[in-house]
């Protein structure tokens, strides 16, 4: 259990904590059991289903980041809320090495843009009033500014083969199915979900209102 990310071991203690139930024998076996069960399913993990209505429709802000790799593939990270209920956390590795940190976020805006539209897909039925909106927050200016503008795309999305990607983006931002904000890398939550953090950057990141106001410990 020790070798396991640290979010992937907060995520065992929400569930065991929904419970109430005191750190025993039983609740050794039943973290035995999470731990199969997520390491042998792929499907995104749902924090909380009881959405917050209101009676003016539903926001959806979803939080994207990626951790760039010299020598490897790089990870996004996706937190996703619903009027500011925690509905799901989700993190993929990247299916090609990125070659700049621009690179791996971009590819990480692409995954939380699309997963934002499969989590309408999938909470529609349950979901009485439409979604208003949908913003997304990115820590990467850089990547803001290539998807609001009309720039022509630079040799690094061509050589990159982002090209796809990108005006897969533009197009549906400038269509306002999604917002775009620049969020501070501290203020993140998606970030702990691309790499294991240190323990200060941990406790720091458990303690955003994204965590500590759907989170119970």
């Amino acid at each position: 259990i020790t070798s396991i990310h640290r979010h992937v071991l907060a995520i065992y203690h929400l569930l065991l904590s929904s419970f109430n139930v005191q750190y025993s024998e039983h609740a050794a076996h039943a973290l035995q059991h999470l731990v199969s069960y997520i390491f042998s399913t792929k499907e995104v993990y749902h924090v909380k289903n009881n959405l917050n209505l209101n009676n003016q429709g539903h926001i959806i802000n979803t939080y994207t980041d990626a951790n760039w790799s010299r020598f490897d593939k790089s990870y996004s990270g996706v937190v996703i809320t619903i009027n500011d209920e925690l509905i799901l956390t989700k993190a993929k590795k990247q299916t090609a090495l990125s070659t700049s940190t621009f690179t791996a976020e971009l590819s990480a805006l692409y995954f939380a843009v699309t997963t934002s539209y499969e989590t309408v897909t999938r909470y529609k039925e349950a979901i009485d009033l439409p979604i208003t909106n949908i913003i997304v927050h990115c820590d990467n200016k850089a990547v803001i500014h290539t998807i609001t503008s009309t720039i022509p795309l630079n040799s690094t999305i061509i050589i990159n083969n982002l090209i796809h990607k990108t005006l897969f983006l533009r197009k549906e931002y400038q269509a306002n199915r999604f917002n775009i904000q620049y969020i501070q890398s501290k203020a993140n939550p998606a970030d702990l979900f691309t790499k294991p953090l240190g323990k200060l950057e941990f406790q720091a990141t458990l303690k955003l209102p994204q965590f500590t106001n759907n989170i119970r410990y």
